[in-house]
């Protein structure tokens, strides 16, 4: 319900390989998440708030990986107190699936999961299913388009504006192309997603000066197997610790790290640091709705005299330009 797109059914089995209060999560046969269960305790995980320190186990949160402590039931008023969110071990479980769903739904998303959404589709809008799909738009391309979107976290509920932005655009072939038009499309649903997970009316996003955009567009490349970016190692791993340092400050505020840039950079900005922050959301100006308040908190600029990258961090308010 969140995503748009229907999960696949999740078998349980019991393997006695695995330790006996360990669990493991599959997807196709392999592994992709492992975690340990304490049945008869419950989970206080430290959010960074906490302002001391539970008797307990110590441990770490499978699904976000903050600092945990595994306590007894009759210390849950005093972990409370502390600051911690304390849990059941049923929730623990069941949190870390749901992550790993939304980690993985681009995997999950398979032609047969395609089709099951469109014979869903079809049965309120069947005229726009039976004139578009498969003549208009190839069933093998909305599926790509929709893994595209999944990779990113961007949900797909609104299915009637994805499969009529897809028609508009139906010319173009490079998914990559029709994946960034369906995002702009479903920007309403992008900044709702964002703003259930902030605490404000508003985002707070960091933003990239003008020379960095511009060396990332120089450096990007049309490859048959789609865009890539062909930028020097040293300057890459420059780039990717100032992010990473402007990242852990937004962490620290508490904030929820998001980077808005120009949108015929965002796409090139996506494949330069899926690897390092594939959790990271990147958004375009095209993709913010008018009446939502974005906060910039920080911006990554390159010095002309050497070439040096680094992030510069300020504080002020800005609504994106067009």
């Amino acid at each position: 319900m969140e995503m748009g797109f229907i999960v696949p059914p999740v078998r349980v089995r019991d393997n006695i390989q695995l330790k006996p209060n360990e669990y493991q999560i599959k997807i196709k046969g392999d592994p992709v998440a492992t975690g340990e269960l304490n049945v008869k305790s419950l989970l206080a995980i430290d959010p960074g708030l906490a302002e001391g320190v539970v008797d307990g186990v110590e441990t770490t949160d499978p699904a976000f990986g903050l600092p945990a402590r595994w306590i007894a039931p009759d210390t849950r008023d005093e972990a409370e107190l502390l600051g911690y969110n304390v849990v059941e071990p049923v929730a623990v479980l069941t949190t870390h699936l749901t992550e790993v769903i939304n980690s993985h739904a681009a995997e999950l998303m398979g032609r047969q999961e395609t089709q099951h959404l469109l014979d869903e589709f079809k049965t309120t809008h069947p005229t726009v299913v039976e004139e578009l799909v498969p003549d208009v738009i190839p069933v093998g391309r909305l599926q790509r388009v929709l893994q595209n979107l999944l990779a990113e976290r961007v949900p797909v509920r609104d299915f009637r504006t994805l499969l009529e932005t897809l028609a508009e655009y139906s010319d173009i072939k490079d998914v990559e192309v029709l994946t960034e038009y369906a995002r702009t499309a479903l920007r309403r649903s992008i900044c709702n997603n964002l703003l259930k997970e902030s605490p404000d009316e508003g985002i707070a996003v960091l933003t990239i000066s003008s020379e960095v955009e511009q060396l990332i567009k120089d450096a990007a490349i049309t490859t048959p197997a789609g865009l890539a970016v062909a930028m020097a190692p040293d300057l890459a791993a420059r780039l990717l610790q100032q992010i990473s340092g402007l990242i852990d400050g937004m962490i620290a505020n508490g904030q929820q790290p998001v980077v808005l840039t120009a949108p015929n950079v965002r796409l090139a900005l996506r494949k330069l640091v899926a690897a390092n922050f594939p959790s990271l959301h990147l958004l375009s100006y095209n993709e913010i709705i008018p009446e939502l308040e974005v906060s910039a908190v920080g911006v990554i600029r390159m010095e002309n005299e050497d070439q040096e990258i680094r992030g510069e961090e300020y504080a002020t308010s800005a609504a994106p330009g067009p």
